[in-house]
């Protein structure tokens, strides 16, 4: 009984979000319409129907008749049309039509001997009834048709001086009756904002949640809990005016110039950043604040974090791992790395139902900026909660039997006071990394070409070992070490095996003992000490791009690091300890011999095309409810991604996907493409786990730090009409940056994706949904004023020139570059619904 209760609340809240979705959608069209049609009507037009949706073929929903018009509902619901009296989609058709036919009475009164003859056919006009008459003519078909061609004159000739007509109309009351949809768009628009404010909507402040490993925000030392203040000369108040000023920004080669706050630093700092234009347009690269709350989905599907003894439920509030405290995302990120590879305990405090909700309202009382506020709400919200612990299971690296190739160094990070420790070792971007020196059972070796997918846990795991040996040191000697060598706190430092990556599993490995008369950079002895005695730092081989000569480069290493965990199109892999990403080419360098790989026949050499993720439930496994739930999840296949040359991708896919599958029942869809021969090769491979190396993976969902904003009617007037105002400008400043290039047109979204989104808007809230109508409505708006003829902005354009120069415009050009504007219209269309549905990728 419980569950069918909770299933109809499910489906009831499914039935509620479209039909307010459809409401939504239905009500822009509405407005749009509703405005040519009022004002045609105050011009003394009259209107034959109006319907929203296109009623093709004759294909309609409803439709009824209230005097003179015909209102309905088309099947197609691509937008909306108001038939008028005398609107024709060609201007100076009806006077074509009169033309036609007046030729064809004077015909039939000059050949009558030649049509009853038959000698002669009748002349072509409009009327579909007297152009198919044929042969021989009585005289009583002469007559009829003579009848039909003066009816036709006279229709055609009423269309023009009927005063109803709306081509009877003066220029300035047509111009009336055209912006008239627009006009009404912008006041839905600026309705709906203020409307959103009045009921309260959230909004997101402008804070760093997290830095993508290798775009701009994380190469100019920004970091979680940032607070970013300006971009240039525009000040930021909402996190979306972050990614409206990158992606509109000029001059973006040379940077752009940010000022931000961090909780550690009583002034405002500042760094410049170079936006990276990766996937769609340039991005910063750096995702929403979030506080550590578990939010609505509390845990990620198949994670260790999804298999602890007690369940994690929205509302619990982490306040530890392991032995380190945890306040905010920061803390998190830091600790939760720190614990790579080690059973991980998380402490958590769950608070009352009662707790929640009070919290939940005290938070839709805080105003924008007022962080003491905040903290003051979440410390009310502990008191009394329930203290608990979860310990989860570490996550081992995986792999599909096959050694990807390492690519070229991606970016260097900087922090406010230069360059982070790879950069100033003397390693650049576009060198190749090719050896890495291990400390394995004991023993120093080199290990030449590494795993790029293995290397972040092998630095991880020899920094550990070179913290170690410097606390070991400073017990056995009580002289002064320095900051580089100096132990971390007890609570820092890990407890890991220094044995966990073993020579053997680094494919391929040329391991060789280091010695003290190795090479190191001649870049690197200027900036760190020259002796390789010193126990912080780690020693790369590196090929150089300059020289294409291989150099050995000492690095010194911060051991309070975060990594990111989250990737996207251009992310590279990352090495927190010394502030470097690298690449990962989608090119096999290895395969591990006994897997389902080898047997395929993929060798090394090949190129990964695409790459697709299956699950499948394992028939031979008995699964629990829980497990079965989670199984649920992953029953679809993933849409494959297609690889591409100019830009890095394969982290996205491994940190995004590989790592979120269940380990058993999922299988890799590879396509492999043999460079020499050309011909392709679909493997299905299962994936497996390396048993020396764990990756780096949060497995915890945290709420986004959001601000409830509600205003009284004069504070909600102004904040609606800036934001209908930003609405506007944003759709023309997009316009100009997809002419430019900067923005790409495959990030255009068609009837498709703004489904979609009014659905996703609808199922937050009604004033989340008016925010949505704002938006949508100021972009009907401004797109249909473009100066394209089928569009309103087209119809201006004419009548602008036929005000000003006294005449309609040249019939013939008329007519061509209506055809013109009609195919790029529906080319359009057609563009945008391929980008929706698939069939183009946007990537």
């Amino acid at each position: 009984m419980e569950n069918m209760l909770i299933l109809a609340a499910m489906d009831f809240a499914f039935f509620k979000a479209v039909f307010l979705c459809a409401l939504a959608l239905g009500l822009i069209i509405f407005i749009h319409e509703l405005g040519h049609f009022l004002v045609a009507k105050a011009c003394g037009v009259r209107c034959d129907k109006f319907y929203i949706g296109f009623d093709f073929f004759g294909l309609k929903l409803l439709k009824f008749k209230y005097g003179e018009t015909e209102y309905g509902i088309g099947v197609f619901p691509l937008g909306g049309y108001v038939k008028m009296l005398g609107q024709e989609d060609n201007p100076g058709e009806t006077r074509e039509r009169i033309a036609k036919a007046e030729a064809a009475r004077k015909m039939l009164q000059q050949d009558r001997e030649s049509l009853l003859k038959g000698l002669k056919a009748l002349p072509q006009t409009n009327n579909s009834e007297t152009s198919a008459i044929e042969g021989p003519l009585t005289e009583d078909e002469i007559a009829a048709a003579e009848k039909r061609i003066d009816e036709e004159i006279e229709a055609a000739k009423n269309l023009i001086n009927d005063p109803r007509s709306y081509q009877a109309k003066s220029v300035p009351q047509r111009l009336a009756i055209i912006v008239a949809g627009v006009t009404m768009n912008v006041i839905l628009a600026f309705i709906a904002a203020v409307g959103a404010f009045m009921l309260g909507t959230f909004k997101i402040p402008c804070e760093i949640g997290s830095v993508h490993p290798g775009q701009a925000a994380w190469e100019a030392g920004l970091q979680a809990d940032d607070r970013l203040i300006q971009i240039e000369k525009n000040e930021l108040t909402y996190f979306d005016d972050i990614s409206k000023n990158v992606m509109l920004g000029s001059n973006l080669d040379n940077g752009i110039q940010i000022q931000f706050e961090r909780s550690n630093s009583p002034i405002a700092l500042a760094v410049k950043a170079f936006p990276k234009k990766c996937a769609l347009s340039p991005m910063l690269g750096a995702t929403q604040s979030v506080i550590p709350v578990l939010d609505e989905r509390p845990v990620t599907p198949a994670s260790p974090a999804s298999a602890t003894e007690r369940e994690l439920l929205p509302g619990d509030v982490l306040i530890g791992i392991n032995d380190r405290p945890i306040k905010s995302n920061l803390d998190y990120q830091k600790a939760l790395y720190a614990t790579t590879g080690e059973n991980v305990t998380f402490k958590f405090l769950r608070p009352s139902k009662e707790a929640q909700e009070k919290r939940q309202n005290a938070l839709r009382e805080l105003k924008l900026g007022d962080y003491a506020g905040a903290e003051m709400i979440e410390a009310e919200y502990i008191q009394n909660a329930e203290e608990f612990q979860v310990m989860a299971a570490p996550m081992k690296a995986r792999n599909f039997g096959v050694v990807l190739t390492m690519g070229p160094v991606q970016s260097i990070r900087s922090n406010l006071s230069g360059l982070e420790s790879a950069g100033r070792a003397g390693i650049q971007v576009g060198d190749l990394i090719v050896g890495f020196e291990m400390t394995i059972d004991g023993k120093t070796q080199m290990i030449r070409n590494p795993d790029p997918m293995k290397l972040p846990f092998m630095v991880q795991t020899q920094v550990r070992h070179l913290v170690n040996q410097a606390a070991v040191k400073k017990l056995d000697d009580p002289a002064p070490v320095t900051a580089e060598t100096a132990p971390p706190a007890a609570n820092q430092v890990s407890s890991i095996s220094e044995t966990a990556v073993s020579a053997e599993n680094t494919i391929p490995a040329e391991i060789s003992p280091a010695t003290e008369s190795s090479a190191v950079s001649p870049v690197q002895s200027a900036n760190q000490p020259s002796t390789e005695k010193s126990s912080g730092l780690l020693k790369f081989v590196i090929l150089k791009k300059e020289t294409g000569k291989e150099e050995t480069v000492l690095v010194d290493f911060s051991q309070d690091v975060f990594s990111a965990d989250q990737y996207l199109f251009g992310c590279g892999e990352v090495l927190p300890e010394i502030g470097l990403t690298y690449e990962i080419k989608p090119e096999v360098a290895a395969v591990l011999p006994g897997t389902e790989a080898e047997k395929a026949g993929i060798k090394p050499g090949f190129t990964m095309k695409s790459i697709a993720f299956v699950y499948e439930e394992p028939s031979d496994l008995e699964l629990s409810e829980k497990e079965k739930k989670i199984a649920e999840q992953f029953s679809k296949k993933m849409t494959p991604h297609t690889f591409r040359q100019d830009i890095a991708t394969w982290s996205m896919v491994y940190h995004n996907f590989m790592l979120i599958y269940p380990l058993l029942g999922t299988k890799a869809e590879v396509i492999f493409e043999d460079p020499e021969t050309k011909k392709t090769l679909n493997a299905q491979l299962p994936l497996a786990e390396y048993e020396d190396t764990y990756a780096y993976h949060s497995d915890l969902n945290f709420e986004a730090r959001r601000v409830f904003i509600k205003e009284g009617f004069g504070n909600a007037l102004l904040l609606g009409g800036k934001e209908t105002l930003n609405s506007l400008t944003l759709v023309y400043q997009m316009l100009g940056k997809l002419f430019s290039g900067q923005v790409s047109v495959k990030g255009l979204g068609g009837p498709v994706l703004i489904a979609q989104v009014a659905y996703s808007s609808a199922k937050e809230g009604i004033s989340r949904l008016l925010m949505f109508v704002c938006l949508i409505s100021a972009n009907l708006a401004v797109l249909n004023l473009l100066p394209i003829p089928v569009l309103d902005g087209g119809h201006v354009v004419f009548l602008l020139w036929e005000g000003i120069t006294g005449k309609a415009p040249n019939e013939n050009l008329v007519i061509i570059l209506s055809y013109l504007g009609l195919l790029l219209f529906l080319g359009l269309t057609i563009f945008v619904l391929g980008l929706d549905l698939g069939f183009i990728p946007r990537f």
